[in-house]
C-alpha cells in the first residue's frame, strides 16, 4: 500500500504564518497609501512582492498536489487563499495615485502584471476543482510569476 507523505506540521504553519505577515504588510501598506504616507512606488513594489509570494506559493501547492504529497483540497484552498491575496495586490495597485508619468507607467505595468496573476491563479483553481489541466495552470503560474519578477529586476515599480 502506497502511502502518501505530507509535510511536517511546523513547516505548513510556518508557510501559514509567512502568508498572514504578507498579507498584513499588505493592509498597512494599503492603509498609509490611502493616507498618502507613503510613496506610489513603495506600495507597487509591496504589491508586486505580495503578487510574486501568492503566485509561488500556488505554484508549490499545484506540484505537490502533482506529486500525490498534499491533498487536491488542501492544494486548491492554498491557491484559493493566494489568488485573494494577489486580488488585493492588484486592487492595491489600482488604487496608487500617480504622482506623475513614470508612476503612471509602473502602476500600469504592476497591474497588468497582477491582474495576470489573478487570472493565473484562478485558472490553477479550477484545474484543481476539474476544469482544465493542471499541467497548463503550473506553466500560466511560472509565466505570471515570471511577470512579476521582470518587473522587480527591471528597478520597476
Amino acid at each position: 500500500m502506497g502511502e502518501t507523505r505530507s509535510r511536517p506540521t511546523h513547516v505548513r504553519r510556518d508557510h501559514v504564518r509567512v502568508a498572514r505577515a504578507a498579507a498584513s504588510a499588505l493592509a498597512l501598506s494599503i492603509a498609509f497609501a490611502l493616507a498618502g504616507c507613503t510613496p506610489p512606488s513603495e506600495v507597487l513594489e509591496d504589491a508586486v512582492e505580495q503578487g510574486i509570494a501568492s503566485t509561488a506559493t500556488a505554484g508549490i501547492a499545484l506540484e505537490l498536489e502533482a506529486d500525490g504529497r498534499l491533498l487536491r483540497t488542501t492544494a486548491l484552498n492554498a491557491v484559493e487563499d493566494a489568488r485573494s491575496q494577489a486580488a488585493d495586490a492588484a486592487r492595491t495597485a489600482t488604487l496608487v495615485r500617480a504622482g506623475d508619468e513614470v508612476d503612471a507607467g509602473r502602476q500600469a505595468e504592476a497591474s497588468a502584471a497582477l491582474q495576470e496573476a489573478v487570472d493565473a491563479l484562478s485558472g490553477a483553481a479550477d484545474a484543481l476543482d476539474g476544469i482544465g489541466d493542471p499541467a497548463d495552470a503550473a506553466t500560466e503560474l511560472a509565466a505570471a510569476e515570471d511577470a512579476l519578477r521582470a518587473l522587480t529586476r527591471q528597478g520597476r515599480p
